[in-house]
């Protein structure tokens, strides 16, 4: 499957979701209506003087309403949750775990070599940079991924990952984690979240409860903190409300094991093909399992979500039996067949030497040689299938695209004031004088004096900056700019497009540069949710498939009739093209968000109607490029780096 297919068969898998959801509805309830009915004989032995028909109808009431308010705790239970995580996303996730957003100016060499490694699989997959928490307190070796759509993902990893991790083996881990993110896992996992949330609500509060009888300081002994004595009518309450809540905590596990069980063993495989190097996942499961704390988390959360880990420890037969991941030697074995079942001694050693290793590795980090770009052959359905696929090859031009960016521009990448001021810098005017000073006053008058003398020092270097980077560098700003709020984003969006504007030309730089990042910027206060298709049809959007296919064919060097025809033809539609006054960038950018509503696999279709199109005359040019690259952006698709550059000459809208 391609990556629209992966995303609508993640859409449909909600239905499965559902029934698991149903039958531990029942169970939980079932089980809360049998200890209530075991109960209830001893309530009538103390009232003799109800009749027996009286007893039968006061039995059915109460268990009537034991039942009601049970599922009604369950749905409610789930719905909170889910709200929750539809409210603060990825994000959330990482904060309820302990986690705490890394910073890209980071100077700890083992979170610079995280956040390169994450930069970098996320150029190679087409995404915004996501943000990256650290587990600070979790010393097992653990990480995930966790959002509601690939361009609002979340990377979390434990302390303990990056401290006993060489490089290699965490970008197979980070590469397991990005296959989640494109496989569509990452959804069905945040919301698998939110439903188990509900099933194992009693069971949750019976463990809470036992956790405070026993004490902060060292639970499973008779300590407290207040009296220093064991609380025990809490206890013995918490563990009844676990004993209720067992049929709870069995579906969990259940739903939880048929869902990601072969999903790990499908991300392993996509790791190993993405960075051609077995040993990296390989090596990384293999020190999970010679380490005294394996994957163990510490936080009392984290087993609500035990399926989005890389890893689970399971130390129960009932556990390993209904383990939301394959035991570690099975996944051992089918990327490295000979392997002879021994686990390597993980311990304060092998963190010194990684930790060396990431001082020699930060010293002689190479700068990427990028050649000039130019127009390219470019197969359309080749385009198609590599979008939202992981391939060494984009591995391997992302870490050059990275590395020639300039440090100081990276570190300035995850501030939301700094990041501001980068891409005010990108835009800046190089050719015309007056127009770049009138900009300068622009950015003067909105932004504070540092900002705008930040903006001035970054100018030089984004001038001398490879056309190839300028799409990786927004990618990194993204996530900051997600940060600001409604009025710094409306005022950061209204001084951008007035830059732009500034010479009083639009050009197809300009205009992506301005579409992405407003774009993405923008998404952040909806919270980043899933846009569900409503069009499963183009007929209705004919006229934006007109408009979209007439303005990429006017900058096709075959023309626009025989553009416009190439495209048409894969779409099956009897169109013809618009004239030039209707499909300008401005009518192409509303067509496209309209088009965004249309289910993936039309998308998929139209994306390769847009590629026939700019390729109708054998070669892409780098505007070609970058239109095609902003309307696969525009329909949510990442598109790796495999087309030519974004600057190019201005042009008339």
């Amino acid at each position: 499957m391609d990556f629209f297919e992966r995303q609508e068969r993640a859409r449909q898998n909600t239905g499965s979701l559902i029934f698991y959801f149903v039958l531990g509805v029942i169970a939980v309830t079932a089980m809360v209506c049998l200890s209530v009915a075991m109960v209830m004989p001893f309530f009538y032995l103390s009232a003799p003087e109800l009749a027996y028909g009286d007893i039968r109808l006061h039995f059915a009431w109460a268990m009537g309403v034991t039942a009601l308010a049970t599922a009604c705790l369950i749905l409610g239970g789930s719905w909170l949750k889910t709200r929750a995580l539809r409210r603060e996303g990825g994000q959330g996730v990482a904060r309820m775990l302990g986690g705490e957003p890394v910073s890209p100016d980071t100077t700890d060499l083992a979170e610079r070599k995280l956040l390169n490694v994450v930069q970098e699989m996320a150029i190679a997959s087409g995404l915004p940079s996501p943000p990256v928490y650290m587990l600070g307190r979790e010393h097992g070796l653990n990480g995930f991924a966790a959002g509601y759509e690939p361009y609002f993902a979340v990377i979390g990893v434990t302390r303990g990952l990056v401290d006993f991790l060489n490089r290699d083996e965490l970008q197979g881990v980070m590469g397991h984690e990005f296959s989640h993110i494109l496989n569509g896992d990452m959804r069905l996992n945040i919301r698998l979240m939110g439903m188990v949330h509900g099933i194992m609500l009693i069971s949750l509060t019976g463990r809470a409860l036992v956790s405070a009888s026993l004490g902060p300081g060292r639970r499973g002994r008779f300590s407290s903190s207040r009296e220093g004595k064991f609380f025990l009518p809490g206890a013995v309450l918490g563990g009844l409300l676990m004993l209720v809540g067992f049929g709870g905590a069995f579906f969990a596990n259940l739903i939880k094991a048929a869902v990601s069980r072969q999903r790990e063993y499908l991300a392993d495989a996509a790791a190993v093909q993405f960075t051609r190097n077995p040993k990296g996942v390989a090596g990384a499961l293999k020190k999970i399992g010679g380490h005294a704390l394996g994957s163990n988390m510490n936080s009392p959360l984290a087993a609500q979500a035990s399926h989005m880990f890389f890893n689970w420890n399971a130390s129960s037969f009932f556990e390993r039996l209904l383990a939301s991941h394959p035991p570690l030697s099975e996944r051992i074995r089918r990327i490295d067949p000979l392997w002879d079942g021994k686990f390597p001694l993980v311990n304060e050693k092998v963190r010194l030497e990684t930790a060396l290793s990431d001082r020699i590795e930060s010293a002689s980090l190479a700068v990427g040689l990028l050649g000039p770009e130019s127009g390219v052959s470019v197969e359309p359905e080749g385009v198609i299938s590599k979008a939202g696929r992981l391939q060494a090859a984009y591995l391997d031009r992302a870490g050059r695209l990275l590395a020639a960016i300039p440090q100081e521009l990276k570190a300035r990448t995850g501030d939301p004031g700094q990041a501001q001021a980068v891409i005010h810098a990108m835009v800046l005017s190089w050719s015309d004088p007056r127009a770049r000073q009138a900009q300068l006053d622009l950015i003067m008058n909105a932004l504070p004096l540092d900002l705008y003398d930040l903006c001035r020092d970054l100018a030089p270097l984004t001038e001398k900056l490879d056309q190839a980077c300028i799409p990786p560098l927004i990618d990194l700003c993204v996530p900051a700019l997600r940060k600001l709020s409604p009025q710094g984003f409306s005022g950061f969006k209204s001084l951008l497009l007035k830059l732009i504007k500034a010479d009083k030309r639009l050009g197809v730089y300009e205009w992506t540069l301005a579409r992405i990042i407003i774009r993405h910027a923008a998404r952040a206060h909806d919270g980043g949710r899933a846009r569900f298709p409503t069009l499963f049809d183009l007929e209705p959007v004919s006229r934006e498939c007109r408009v979209l296919l007439t303005g990429l064919a006017r900058f096709s060097k075959g023309g626009v009739e025989k553009g416009f025809k190439a495209g048409a033809s894969v779409l099956g539609l009897d169109l013809s093209p618009l004239e030039p006054g209707q499909c300008g960038l401005k009518e192409i950018g509303q067509s496209l968000e309209k088009l965004n509503s249309l289910s993936w696999l039309l998308k998929r279709k139209l994306l390769w109607a847009a590629a026939a199109c700019v390729s109708s005359d054998g070669l892409v040019s780098p505007r070609e490029g970058a239109l095609l690259r902003a309307a696969a952006d525009a329909l949510e698709c990442p598109m790796p780096p495999i087309l030519p550059g974004q600057r190019e000459v201005l042009c008339s809208n």
